[in-house]
């Protein structure tokens, strides 16, 4: 669920959130804090934590709005992460592919120099099957 389905969520449960009694607000505060600290990063569980520990039933829509930013700070972290984690596999893919170009070229110039199959791949890490057919592409 994202932020914004959230907190419309909650915007619908305010109303029936101000007619619970402190104790039994006070339960569903725990039971929320709960499922926060479960499925969110552990560097919002305080903000969360402090603005939720300090709500009354009758404050719901203050919480809702001090919940907002802190969803979505959480949100646009979760984005970056999923960016950076994109770009470091992006890096690693073209990496291992450029490092595959290298090892054909040299495989390929191996083997217009006469080398055998087997010095081929023993040479590049290339197995055996990769370095017979390089070399009937060749001919």
């Amino acid at each position: 669920m994202d932020v914004e389905e959230l907190l419309k969520r909650m915007r619908k449960m305010a109303a029936g959130l101000k007619s619970l009694s402190r104790d039994e607000f006070r339960q569903l505060v725990a039971w929320v804090l709960h499922i926060f600290r479960a499925k969110y990063p552990k560097a919002l569980h305080e903000e969360v934590a402090c603005m939720m520990e300090e709500a009354n039933p009758w404050e719901v829509e203050t919480v809702i709005m001090n919940l907002e930013p802190a969803l979505d700070e959480m949100q646009e972290r979760a984005i970056l992460k999923g960016k950076l984690e994109g770009l470091r596999e992006g890096k690693l893919a073209g990496l291992k592919e450029g490092e595959l170009k290298g090892k054909l070229a040299v495989a390929r110039a191996a083997l217009r120099k006469g080398f055998s199959v087997d010095d081929v791949a023993g040479i590049t890490g290339l197995n055996r099957e990769e370095v017979f057919k390089l070399k009937s592409d060749m001919q």
